[in-house]
């Protein structure tokens, strides 16, 4: 009798044990879910809408996922970034004459470019048109408004050391512009800053529609300000070498 109250009492310390230990384990993983959703509401919640925020306020194991591998992207976009700027800073420093900004930019070997970038293909690349030309070059991103585009087209293979040849800037970005005339203007406000010339009709390659653009120059670079709208709006600017006779 002895004997069965004994095992009755050993079996029931170890359910109280059991229990104890499951109901710890389940508060751990709680706590660390708890912990998971407020790092990523914290890092989400700037750009969530308030309507989202208030009606959901839990996050889902799928879109923590989501959140996390977002954020895991834009920082090594992060990085990318930072390193194509340390190499610029490298060819070049920084200065008010407009040869010495652009020139930095030109320098950018495409395979440099493919590696920093961790692309082995080109046709993981964005892809510009050449104005008045039935080809387009292959655009590398600086950054969200910048863009260096090469003359080889997606189907082809990786140049080490092709450099670029434009500069193509698709938004307003400081410094890369002409005697202060940024992209991003219209036509009247380009011509009211400079000075009034011809707008000229060209065409994308591939593209049945017609794109306009007014084009300056000085010793060293062509400015082309083109739009696919005939009064210039939001104009893109490509910037080029200008061969020009110098003798």
């Amino acid at each position: 009798m002895k004997s069965e109250g004994w095992k009755i009492s050993a079996m029931l310390a170890c359910s109280i044990a059991c229990m104890a230990g499951c109901a710890a384990l389940y508060h751990e993983r709680e706590e660390q879910n708890k912990a998971l959703q407020h790092m990523v509401s914290e890092f989400t919640k700037e750009d969530a809408p308030r309507s989202l925020t208030a009606s959901k306020p839990t996050v889902d194991a799928g879109e923590q996922e989501a959140a996390l591998q977002e954020l895991e992207d834009a920082w090594q976009l992060l990085q990318i970034k930072w390193e194509i700027q340390k190499r610029l800073k490298e060819k070049g420093a920084d200065s008010a004459n407009p040869q010495m900004i652009y020139e930095k930019y030109f320098r950018l070997k495409q395979g440099e470019m493919a590696r920093l970038e961790g692309i082995e293909r080109l046709d993981e690349c964005g892809m510009f048109p050449l104005l008045d030309s039935h080809f387009g070059g292959v655009a590398m991103g600086m950054d969200e408004s910048v863009w260096v585009q090469y003359r080889n087209n997606a189907f082809g293979s990786i140049w080490d050391y092709l450099t670029p040849s434009a500069i193509v800037v698709t938004d307003s970005a400081p410094q890369m512009g002409f005697m202060g005339t940024l992209a991003g203007m219209n036509f009247a406000q380009i011509q009211e800053n400079l000075y009034e010339t011809e707008v000229k009709e060209g065409f994308l390659y591939h593209e049945d529609r017609k794109v306009y653009y007014l084009q300056y120059g000085d010793e060293f670079y062509d400015y082309i300000f083109w739009s696919e709208d005939e009064d210039g709006s939001h104009a893109w600017l490509n910037i080029e070498h200008a061969w020009r006779d110098r003798s």
